[in-house]
């Protein structure tokens, strides 16, 4: 008789010397089984024993184990308190290494002395209570071993937390706002700090000329915590109206104790002008501790200058695929820009089709020098090439040279690179020529050298793309820049204008150009915020399927099940940030589904209106994505097989026991804990950690994963999973489809239902995060954001 697999593991136990088993508790079959609820210090006699699928038992097996009595863990030590625009931020140290199972216990009181009550509890040292009523609160934080065995609290430390009004506007950053109020919709709300002459009218942000103090100061309440030498960018429309001195966006630094430092100044905008983009990026001085967006009016004595658009953008952000600032005009700034690791064929250029922000200062990403400059989108050469593009209007008769430069990118001399640009010229230059480069310059950002012209020429019929490709920095490499330039050029030799059109530039990590993939390289960004006219600072920014579902909530769930296969719609609002349509209770909408099965539910709303729809099932939500650009999805359900049911949102989570690192499960898993993450298709294999925003947790219908290799993962039936290949799967279906795990790329070989399990709905910000049975070789699920 062959044997069978274990699939379960039924477990039973008594404390030495007694005779009565406790009740058996089943598990699954796993390397590790956590029996919880055992007396410190005594020791247990356990028995296990396998069962198959089919039910047949194995005999039992048993040991001896005693429980460990419980170490007192460490008293909390310098512990600060500091009162900042988006609440109290408490941060503290136990002054030794965190040992497993640890956390911490926030208390806070009116009171120095008594009537302290928990706030939270987490695992990270550091706490922000969102306290913003002004009141005056005092905390003190204890920690906490395996839920019950607390070591000392820390010294009691007070803070009244900053009066914020309602109605900011806080959409730019997922954590909190960066910059309050950015756009002055809320009146004077957020920006409490203004200088003399600086006031706020009409919705912008007004400086008028003061002869008694030419120069002032206005930053935003918003203080962000940095640390030195940590990059930070600000930006913001300045527009000025027969003034005289200058304005200009600005970084304002603070030191810990709120002194203000000297500022770091953007491009600084003078005289009469339209909207101009002000843009500052600057590395935290030396005492810095904080940081705010602000602007700064220069030797003003007459005239206005009016601001608006303000952002702010700290790097690296933990937040590494969403934006936390970019706002009108910024492109992300990916944290590769700081390590120089690009993921094979990532463009490391932002703006590389120069479709942002052209004004007197550059492009987004790019800085220009001399005349002629200029940009379009569209162009004798077809989107095909120049969906955007910078451009060179050579009409002089006398010679001059000028020169578009890429901000710094990360490089290593120990890497090799490549660079191709899309560029035509459509005259004969009388003298001179076009040409690009790069630069390579050491950690002071010193140039070292610069590598061999990528194209040169004085005419061309046409697009060319000039190409670079096994590029070796010299030695002491840390930077790099793409320059595109025209050298000594005059108009052609008939009086006409000379052309130079260049975009589509790419500079990546690898000794082989790749083609463009991403839509944001081949067609520049046309993106904007819905119902704003906001341009969005990149693709990223938006919903990550063009599909109306995703990038929204609905207020309730949506879906209620029959075992006759109907399935009716509950009324329900569709949250789309300004945009909250609200679609109306249909009784049966669907009808003819099979008992036992799962569907999702939609409708085509291209508006979206709301109201009465006709709603659709299917079983297969990703060609339904990949098909139609505007459905509105009310969720998923399983038609059950007698009685009831409901359903609504995605529940991409995995079950409570799967191991998320090593010695931590996710049904474990708090705020603080780090995961090991991948984002695909963005940055391929590339992994990196982030910390755990917040977890829900509930019990739904479960199944279980197994590779090829080994690899078991369960988790809810909705899960949807990134694929290798760039596609998307549900949990259901991916029999048969490769995912990634720990060990490289696997194939699904067994997907089994295993019924509802309690489950952990991770938020981390839209990637793939491992889980999985064993903690040395996991397989990775996506979180909550969909992907297409």
């Amino acid at each position: 008789m062959a044997k069978s697999v274990a699939t379960q593991i039924e477990v039973r136990w008594r404390e030495q010397g007694t005779e009565a088993w406790s009740d058996s508790r089943l598990f699954p079959a796993m390397r590790e089984i956590l029996v919880d609820g055992l007396d410190r210090e005594k020791t247990y006699e356990f028995e296990w024993r396998g069962i198959s699928e089919c039910g047949a038992k194995s005999d039992w097996g048993s040991t001896l184990h005693q429980v460990a009595a419980a170490q007192i863990p460490p008293t909390v030590v310098l512990i600060t308190a500091t009162s900042l625009a988006d609440g109290v931020h408490l941060s503290w140290s136990t002054g030794t290494f965190q040992a497993a199972g640890v956390e911490y216990s926030i208390e806070r009181s009116s009171s120095p002395t008594t009537g302290f009550n928990e706030r939270a509890r987490i695992r990270a040292t550091a706490f922000t209570d969102p306290e913003t009523s002004g009141a005056l609160f005092y905390y003190r934080v204890r920690t906490v071993a395996f839920g019950d065995v607390f070591g000392g609290y820390s010294d009691v430390v007070s803070s009244q937390g900053k009066i914020v009004q309602n109605g900011a506007d806080n959409s730019q950053d997922t954590v909190g706002p960066v910059v309050i109020n950015p756009r002055f919709a809320a009146g004077d709300t957020g920006w409490s700090n203004k200088g003399v002459g600086w006031a706020i009218t009409g919705g912008k942000g007004v400086r008028t000329g003061n002869t008694g103090t030419p120069t002032a100061t206005m930053y935003n309440d918003s203080l962000r915590p940095v640390v030195m030498g940590q990059q930070v960018m600000a930006q913001c429309l300045i527009q000025a109206s027969s003034a005289n001195g200058s304005c200009a966006c600005a970084l304002q630094w603070f030191d810990a104790s709120l002194n203000p430092l000297p500022p770091s100044l953007g491009y600084a905008v003078t005289g009469s002008t339209g909207n101009t983009l002000s843009k500052v990026v600057a590395s935290a001085p030396s005492g810095a501790a904080y940081v705010a967006a602000a602007a700064v009016a220069t030797n003003h004595t007459t005239g206005t200058y009016s601001t608006d658009y303000f952002s702010m953008t700290l790097f690296p952000s933990s937040l590494d695929e969403v934006p936390d600032g970019a706002d009108r005009y910024g492109a992300i700034h990916d944290p590769a820009q700081q390590t120089g690791m690009y993921a094979p064929s990532q463009n490391a250029i932002a703006n590389p089709c120069f479709a942002l922000a052209y004004s007197t200062s550059g492009f987004l990403g790019w800085a220009i020098s001399g005349s002629g400059w200029s940009s379009g989108s569209t162009g004798l050469y077809g989107p095909v090439y120049f969906p955007t593009f910078l451009e060179n209007v050579c009409s002089a008769t006398s010679a001059y040279t000028a020169i578009a430069s890429s901000d710094f990118i990360r490089a290593s001399a120990s890497e090799q690179y490549s660079v191709q640009i899309a560029y035509a010229i459509d005259r004969q230059f009388a003298t001179g020529d076009a040409s690009a480069d790069i630069e390579w310059y050491d950690a002071s950002k010193n140039l070292i050298s610069r590598s061999a012209r990528i194209f040169r020429g004085s005419s061309t019929a046409g697009v060319v793309v000039g190409k670079l490709e096994n590029l070796a920095p010299p030695a002491g490499t840390t930077y790099a820049k793409v320059r595109i330039f025209v050298e000594n050029v005059t108009r052609d030799a008939s009086g006409g204008a000379v052309y130079l059109r260049a975009s589509r530039v790419k500079f990546e990590r690898g000794a082989v150009c790749t083609p463009y993939l991403d839509d944001q390289t081949t067609y520049g960004n046309r993106l904007v915020i819905p119902d704003s006219g906001v341009k969005l600072g990149n693709q990223l920014n938006a919903p990550n399927s063009l599909t109306l579902n995703f990038g929204a909530v609905r207020s309730t769930t949506a879906l209620s099940a029959s075992s006759s296969g109907a399935v009716s719609i509950n009324a329900f609002y569709y949250y789309m940030g300004a945009a909250a349509p609200h679609y109306n209770a249909v009784a049966n909408a669907v009808t003819g589904l099979t008992p036992g099965s799962t569907y999702y539910i939609y409708c085509h709303d291209p508006g979206p209106t709301g109201g009465t729809q006709t709603w659709l099932a299917t079983q297969n939500i990703n060609t339904l994505l990949q098909t139609y650009d505007d459905i509105v999805v009310a969720g998923q359900v399983t038609v059950p097989t007698s009685g009831t049911s409901s359903g609504g949102g995605s529940g991409d989570c995995v079950c409570d026991h799967m191991f998320v690192a090593e010695g931590l499960r996710a049904g474990d898993a708090r705020e603080g804990d780090v995961f090991d993450c991948l984002d695909l298709p963005r940055l391929g294999l590339h992994k990196f950690q982030r910390v755990l925003h917040s977890v829900e947790r509930r019990v739904v219908e479960c199944v279980r994963l197994t590779t090829d290799a080994g690899a078991v993962w369960e988790g809810s039936a909705s899960t949807p999973f990134d694929l290798p290949d760039g596609s998307l799967e549900w949990a259901p279906h991916m029999k048969g489809r490769q995912v990634v795990t720990d060990r490289g790329i696997e194939t699904v070989t067994e997907v089994e239902r295993i019924g509802p399990q309690p489950v952990s709905h991770i938020h981390l910000g839209g990637c793939s995060y491992a889980a999985g049975i064993d903690p040395a070789h996991r397989i990775y699920s996506h979180n909550p954001i969909m992907k297409k």
